[in-house]
């Protein structure tokens, strides 16, 4: 049951590192609610496996964080790098306020 539940964390991992010439870049939208749910996205830079190590972190958009039972949320790949990274893994953290 997600009633009253907010997204909390963020976290995207590759299996293999995109090379050349960009990063990767990661947003959660909540189809239901028709909204980004990160400010900021979730990044993965050049030549590396996860976000926990990015230049820039991810925010979460506390004014769209909110979820309920049922909600479709969708993973968008904003951008890949030029080499596109593959194995794409992204957890989710929801907790009660």
């Amino acid at each position: 049951d997600m009633n009253g539940m907010n997204l909390t964390g963020v976290h995207a991992l590759n299996d293999t590192a995109g090379a050349a010439s960009s990063l990767t870049t990661v947003q959660i939208h909540n189809l239901t609610d028709g909204s980004d749910m990160l400010s900021t996205e979730i990044t993965i830079d050049l030549t590396e496996t996860g976000s926990d190590t990015a230049a820039t972190p991810a925010v979460i958009d506390t004014g769209e964080d909110d979820v309920v039972t049922n909600d479709v949320i969708r993973i968008d790949v904003d951008t890949v790098a030029g080499t596109p990274a593959k194995g794409l893994f992204v957890t989710l953290e929801f907790e009660t306020p």
